[in-house]
């Protein structure tokens, strides 16, 4: 009853935002034949493992969608493997767990027992063959590049016995539905947790009014990859070779060709017979213009993205990290011919080159700058709250990997697409020792600069904005957080005044991270402290003259600041 129920509310959902659905039937014909071969060689039905790609949340409801709505593809329903966290969303949490979705700890380091225990379960319920469903890169992709894949729940689904058939599945989308907010993350964002919020309301009224347009979605299945519980089995290799044939499957339309060509500055063309050169697949059947392309040059970059995987090669030895930037998963140098690679292809390249090596100039310079207001070990976050104000027309979703890839917070050194003979050296990583040498001679400064904001002096109240010193009190007299409750319940911190840049503006991370640290739970609606007159005066007979020369000298002798009456 559950999954008719979903089933009904998802072809709603699908009819309203998404201009079209294909499936690549003839693609899933492999799976039945290698699961007619399997059972002839071991006298058992082997369990079926779907490997999709991971952009979207739309990912696991479009395929379940389509093994229900399509029975002769020959896939069951499958049981998806979801993060913990989602099943602590209210109703969404309820549905996945009566869809027997199986709830798994990401980033433990370690096997997981229970995981273990609910995959035995899973297949001794199932008489016949389960259908399982995880995605190897472990999350969605922030800009639609590759993530590099995971081998953990392979690893665990292998020592609970028995044989399996991998399908990669390849689900590509004109649009994504979550792309603005992903982007924000790709940008230097921090990750919102997930939860059931307005946001996701907002988003499903302006489904149903008709606002919400991702144009099409294709999805198609490539050769299975059989997987025995053999002690043998090398799961990084086999993680490559499924994300690998993933990566063939993916498919490229006018949509984000036009995006290609915008943020590169080439004719559409150009790039069309660049893809064609190397290898990629367009949209089947006739082109349907109902998309116009975003106005965030970021999220214009991460439609572009759709296909980096297919130059990444050509930056080898040139740019060999942003080689692994664009396909993080790329495990063996593909050798094409250096001179020539055709015209489209070296232009293409030549463009991206281009972007990588502004995006690094402006690194470098902000660099500089925080060298000059005194920062030592200045971090992702400094760097691009600094260009994020600079109207650059690089886009933060470069600068942000560069200062990843720099400051040591790109988890891998060598770059995987370079092969052994490859002669070149990495470039890029001597930033990290510098900042280390930094002077901190002159004082560290704020992040948040005074503000540049022009402002009415006269209409603003002299005791609101005063250049004395707060007592008792960090700052200004005329500046201090304040902790409020929004609209939606959220605690979040605003400054007050009109001092600094982020005057006024809403930090909604600051109590969360605050009470993480001291484990404090702030209730903005209770009082912390006992209210008191702004100017408390003490009683002279509480005090002795000892006392109050020793409250003198704690204040610079500035007897004024002591009243005893």
């Amino acid at each position: 009853y559950i999954i008719r129920l979903l089933g009904w509310f998802l072809l709603k959902v699908f009819a309203r935002v998404i201009t079209e659905v294909t499936v690549d039937m003839d693609s899933f014909v492999l799976l039945a034949r290698e699961k007619e071969r399997a059972l002839s060689t071991h006298c058992e039905r082997p369990h079926v493992v779907l490997i999709p790609t991971h952009r979207s949340f739309f990912d696991f409801l479009l395929l379940s969608f389509v093994c229900f709505a399509l029975p002769e593809i020959g896939v069951d329903i499958p049981h998806i493997a979801a993060i913990d966290e989602f099943s602590r969303i209210p109703i969404l949490g309820y549905l996945a767990k009566a869809a027997q979705a199986i709830f798994l700890k990401r980033g433990i380091g370690k096997a997981d027992p229970d995981l273990s225990a609910k995959l035995i379960e899973l297949k001794q319920h199932h008489t016949d063959t389960a259908t399982i469903e995880v995605f190897i890169e472990g999350k969605r992709s922030r800009d639609r590049r590759f993530v590099k894949p995971k081998t953990g729940f392979l690893r665990c689904l292998a020592n609970t016995g028995g044989d399996h058939i991998l399908l990669p599945v390849c689900i590509s989308y004109e649009r994504i539905p979550e792309q603005s907010a992903l982007t924000s993350e790709a940008d230097g964002a921090s990750r919102d947790c997930l939860r059931l919020n307005t946001s996701l309301l907002s988003w499903l009224k302006s489904v149903f009014l008709g606002e919400i347009n991702i144009g099409r979605v294709h999805i198609t299945a490539s050769d299975p990859v059989p997987m025995t519980s053999s002690s043998e089995t090398n799961f990084v290799q086999l993680g490559e070779i499924l994300q690998k044939r993933q990566k063939e499957k993916v498919l490229v339309s006018s949509f984000h060709i036009n995006a290609g060509a915008k943020v590169l500055g080439l004719h559409a063309e150009t790039i069309r017979a660049a893809l064609l050169s190397v290898g990629c697949n367009f949209w089947p059947g006739q082109e349907i213009d109902s998309l116009t392309l975003p106005q965030s040059l970021s999220e214009q970059w991460t439609i572009m993205l759709q296909y980096s995987h297919f130059f990444a090669p050509f930056f080898a030895k040139s740019h060999p990290h942003w080689c692994e930037w664009l396909d993080p998963g790329l495990h063996e140098a593909i050798i094409y011919p250096e001179d020539p690679i055709g015209k489209d292809i070296s232009a293409v390249v030549s463009a991206l080159s281009a972007q990588f090596e502004a995006a690094e100039q402006i690194f470098e310079d902000t660099v500089q700058l925080l060298k000059s207001k005194g920062f030592s070990s200045p971090q992702c976050g400094h760097i691009i709250q600094y260009v994020s104000e600079s109207n650059s027309s690089t886009p933060l979703l470069l600068v942000n990997a560069v200062a990843c890839m720099k400051l040591g917070e790109f988890k891998s050194i060598e770059p995987a697409c370079v092969t052994s003979h490859t002669t070149s050296t990495s470039r890029g990583f001597s930033f990290r020792k510098r900042f280390r040498n930094i002077s901190s001679a002159s004082p560290v400064q704020a992040l948040f600069r005074q503000s540049t904001k022009k402002v009415a002096m006269e209409k603003i109240d002299s005791a609101n904005f005063r250049d004395s010193e707060s007592f008792g009190a960090w700052g200004y007299a005329d500046s201090g957080f304040v902790v409020e409750v929004n609209q939606e319940g959220m605690k979040h911190v605003k400054m007050k005044g009109n001092r600094y840049s982020i005057s006024g503006k809403s930090l909604p991370n600051v109590v969360s991270f605050f009470e993480k640290a001291t484990k404090i739970k702030i209730d903005p609606l209770k009082v912390a402290f006992p209210l008191i007159p702004d100017d408390p005066l003490i009683h002279r007979s509480d005090l002795d003259a000892f006392d109050i020369e020793k409250l003198e000298e704690i204040v610079n002798n500035e007897k004024q600041r002591v009243s005893t009456s």
